[in-house]
């Protein structure tokens, strides 16, 4: 079961019911200072650990994000 909390009233945060967060395209473009495309684009890549809720929303669970971003500085050092 998936719930969301309001922090603001322009910012939800989603989380499940084991307390995971996840996060949005839309909220992986503003971390790494992208555009919404590229933030999609990265979604769709190999690699990406992102899964979907229901048949549109793309979601990644932010331990798996900062990993998968980790590894990504790796790669480029």
């Amino acid at each position: 079961m998936i719930t969301f909390r309001n922090e603001d009233a322009m910012n939800y945060e989603i989380i499940d019911q084991d307390g995971i967060e996840c996060l949005s395209p839309l909220e992986v473009s503003k971390l790494l200072k992208v555009s919404k495309t590229e933030a999609y684009n990265i979604f769709h890549s190999d690699g990406f650990p992102s899964f979907r809720l229901g048949e549109k929303k793309l979601r990644v669970i932010k331990k798996d994000f900062i990993t998968w971003l980790k590894n990504q500085k790796g790669e480029t050092a």
